[in-house]
Formats: C-alpha cells, sequence, structure tokens
C-alpha cells in the first residue's frame, strides 16, 4: 500500500506514518510529501478538495526551514488556506513571512474576533473606508457598535458619541478628567 518510501508503524505510542523522500539530488524547496483528500462531484469528476503539502525550505545543515500548507476548494480552484513555515503562520497567505500574516480578497472583514455567550463582547480590527483609513469597531452583546477612524494625517474621529479620557462616562463631545 505505502511502497518504499512511505513507513506505517503502530505500537504503544499510538503509532505514525512517515512519507520520505529518497532523491540522490534533494534541493531546497523539494516537496516531501503530499496528502489528498479527494471526491467526486456532481459531475462524476474526481476532484481534489484538500491537499496538504510538506516542503523542505532550506536544507542548509543546522539551519534547516520547512513548511507545511493546507489548501482547499474555493469556487473550484484549489488555495492556500493555512501556511505553517518556519515559526510562521500565514492564513489565506502562502508565502508568509510574518509569525500572522491574514489575507482576504473578499469585501468582508478580514479579521474578527468574537466571544459567543451571552455577555460576551466582540472586537473587529478592519481596513477603514479609504486606503488611508484604519477602522477599530467594537460590537458589544447587544448588538451596540462603537467606532474609532484613524487617518494617515493623524486624525481620529468618532462617528457619534462622546470621548473621555481619563472619564468612562463623558457627559460632552470631549470630556478630559485630570486624574
Amino acid at each position: 500500500l505505502f511502497g518504499t518510501n512511505a513507513i506505517y508503524h503502530s505500537g504503544t505510542d499510538g503509532g505514525y506514518f512517515v512519507m520520505k523522500h529518497t532523491s540522490a539530488s534533494q534541493a531546497s524547496g523539494d516537496t516531501l510529501g503530499t496528502v489528498l483528500f479527494q471526491g467526486k462531484d456532481d459531475g462524476g469528476t474526481n476532484t481534489n478538495y484538500i491537499q496538504i503539502i510538506g516542503k523542505s525550505d532550506d536544507i542548509t545543515a543546522a539551519s534547516d526551514d520547512s513548511s507545511l500548507e493546507f489548501k482547499t476548494m474555493n469556487a473550484g480552484s484549489m488555495a492556500s488556506t493555512l501556511m505553517l513555515k518556519s515559526g510562521n503562520v500565514g492564513i489565506g497567505e502562502a508565502s508568509t513571512n510574518h509569525p500572522l500574516q491574514v489575507k482576504s480578497t473578499t469585501a468582508s472583514y478580514i479579521t474578527r474576533l468574537e466571544n459567543d455567550t451571552a455577555a460576551g463582547h466582540g472586537l473587529i480590527i478592519q481596513a477603514g473606508n479609504s486606503a488611508s483609513t484604519l477602522t477599530l469597531r467594537c460590537t458589544n452583546h447587544d448588538g451596540t457598535v462603537n467606532s474609532l477612524y484613524a487617518y494617515a494625517d493623524g486624525t481620529v474621529t468618532l462617528p457619534t458619541g462622546n470621548l473621555g479620557i481619563g472619564d468612562t462616562s463623558p457627559d460632552a463631545h470631549l470630556k478630559v478628567e485630570d486624574t
């Protein structure tokens, strides 16, 4: 079933499966193994729906790097969904060079952190309504939305409500408390 380049071991340790790259001229960037999850589409065509790909990104002794990429089918095309690469995580980005990199091509929020309890609060950090605007939006458990806009020129605005500095319940557009 596995051939000579794959080893399966079972035992009291739970077992393991090894895919072994046996090329005499192994190089950085080589694919070490791929796992495919395949099914038939509604037209009866065999289709790869999920791929997991392991690579040796750098095979320099004592400074080796590797990556594990998860691809899923999206609108009929295989797309990188999650990349684990040399200690970095890429979501929607296959060539991540940051501890956490998230990339989206949709018009929706790129990141959403949400607490799904009755008293929970969510936080959304998103690009603003123009290339030079950053929007920070906090949604309370009751659905109340509070937004803060920061512009490239350093201006910060609130679309509604009051701003308190040192005061959590300001009763004016701007209230500063010296504490």
